[in-house]
């Protein structure tokens, strides 16, 4: 069975995809009622933002939450399965996530592999289209394939969404704990798309990985965890448009 008839039964069921929190919908429905931004091409970045993380030697990175709690990430990596853009419907004609395929021509046509442990940018081309006025980019995280980019070659990833090595405590003083977690199940978040940018927009995907695990507790089911990691991940994301150079 293929990624797309996956991708659009799991849209389908629509229970894999946890719903975005309050402030995300109210960011959703404001980026709903505006104007939009009138493009007829894109180019699409990724990048993943340091803030809050320390970066170990060798790759990977600790966090520590305000409970007291720490977390190292050794090795992970995070399929971006799809990103586009998305008209301005009216606001009663919205539906939020699970949307299925989409089929405008301004999406990225090839499952990427992020680097969560060396935090690498990622460049997914462009497309052109014609002219109307967007409001929110489309992100779609799901499980990629052997052949994808950035895809580890041990196919330690293939038929995967999410996954991690890494070690947790509780305390500074307490022991750490091997934390490994993994997911094949997909995420889907409506990012809203503002500035003042006409005819070619450069679109940039802001990742925040030091809020991956805010206000979980690592003590339930990690199948559950590695999910509701990949949501906070989509949650917490913002867009960036500037002008295509």
């Amino acid at each position: 069975m293929t990624r797309l008839v996956l991708l659009a039964l799991t849209a389908a069921v629509g229970c894999t995809h946890p719903s975005p929190s309050s402030d995300a919908r109210k960011s959703r429905d404001s980026a709903a009622v505006s104007p939009g931004v009138s493009l007829d091409a894109v180019t699409w970045s990724i990048v993943q933002d340091s803030e809050g993380l320390t970066l170990l030697d060798g790759g990977g990175w600790r966090l520590r939450r305000d409970d007291g709690l720490e977390l190292e990430l050794y090795e992970g990596f995070l399929v971006v399965y799809t990103l586009v853009l998305e008209s301005c419907d009216e606001p009663a004609a919205r539906t939020p996530p699970p949307h299925g395929l989409p089929d405008h021509p301004s999406r990225t046509l090839t499952p990427i592999a992020l680097s969560l442990h060396q935090l690498t940018p990622a460049t997914l081309g462009g497309a052109s289209f014609e002219s109307m006025p967007f409001c929110e980019v489309g992100l779609t995280l799901f499980r990629g394939e052997a052949g994808d980019p950035g895809m580890p070659l041990d196919g330690s990833m293939d038929g995967l969404s999410f996954s991690m090595a890494g070690a947790v405590r509780s305390s500074p003083d307490s022991e750490w704990a091997p934390l490994e977690l993994s997911s094949y199940l997909s995420v889907e978040r409506d990012l809203p798309l503002v500035g003042d940018v006409s005819g070619e927009g450069a679109v940039t995907v802001v990742l925040r990985p030091a809020q991956m695990f805010a206000g979980l507790s690592l003590d339930g089911n990690p199948e559950r965890l590695a999910l509701d990691a990949m949501a906070n991940l989509a949650d917490s994301a913002t867009v960036v448009l500037s002008a295509a150079r």
